[in-house]
């Protein structure tokens, strides 16, 4: 579906139906964050991912450079951890799969973590990996940024959500790039407004879902945010290889 050879009319029906979307990505989406002992809280850092089961085996999916963060902090303190939610994972021996070149990696979970990740199981219908999107089909998103984080008193973490979507621009091995509009960005209930100093910083590795058929699948997560979040670029998922076998 092309987005751009819809009439104003049928844009706005998409427009009222993406916050139901919206809050399907947000049910996929868990926020991590890695962090080493005695770290404050503004030296942790924050990323977004994904829970997902293939071939009967259950992982977090996430960007690999989100991955790739986590192991430097390793070789500098061995007291190093992801946390998913209420989960929390030494992940070093647990890294299914990480490919820096497509920014994607996947972390084992057992049906123990599941719970604690707080977010809805994606079961992929249909051909896995997944094709990718085309430009001028439309994408749905989610993740947690850094500007929307919050330390309460109660020394947990408060993850603010920004699910928007929006329109590939352009597509090439592994990756897409999608044009946003800030109006289009969905809050449960309004749309939200993004002053232009907004940090996007933690939507690193949430999911990026396709409009078009009703399974509304995973096909990406997110890889960078252009400061003036105008662009998101995301690592698209069709050649992965064979997982849960």
């Amino acid at each position: 579906m092309n987005l751009e050879d819809l009439s104003d009319a049928e844009r706005s029906r998409i427009r009222d139906s993406s916050l139901q979307l919206a809050r399907l990505a947000w049910q996929y989406t868990t926020p991590l964050v890695i962090a080493s002992e005695g770290d404050s809280d503004q030296q942790i850092n924050t990323a977004s991912g994904f829970v997902i089961e293939l071939n009967g085996k259950t992982y977090l999916g996430t960007a690999a450079h989100v991955i790739e963060s986590y192991r430097k902090r390793l070789e500098r303190s061995r007291y190093t951890y992801v946390q998913a939610a209420a989960l929390g994972i030494d992940a070093a021996d647990r890294i299914a799969y990480c490919n820096p070149e497509t920014d994607v990696a996947f972390v084992d979970l057992t049906d123990l973590d599941i719970e604690r990740t707080e977010s809805l199981v994606y079961r992929p219908l249909g051909a896995w990996p997944p094709a990718p999107p085309a430009p001028g089909d439309g994408i749905q998103f989610c993740g947690f940024p850094k500007a929307f984080r919050a330390f309460p008193e109660t020394g947990e973490i408060d993850f603010g959500e920004l699910p928007g979507f929006g329109t590939v621009t352009a597509a090439g091995a592994n990756y897409c790039t999608c044009k946003i509009e800030r109006d289009e960005v969905v809050g449960f209930g309004a749309s939200l407004e993004l002053p232009p100093a907004t940090v996007f910083g933690g939507m690193s590795g949430g999911p990026v879902l396709q409009f078009g058929n009703l399974a509304y699948p995973i096909v990406g997560l997110v890889s960078a945010v252009s400061e003036s979040f105008d662009i998101i670029r995301f690592a698209t998922l069709e050649n992965l290889p064979t997982l849960g076998s």
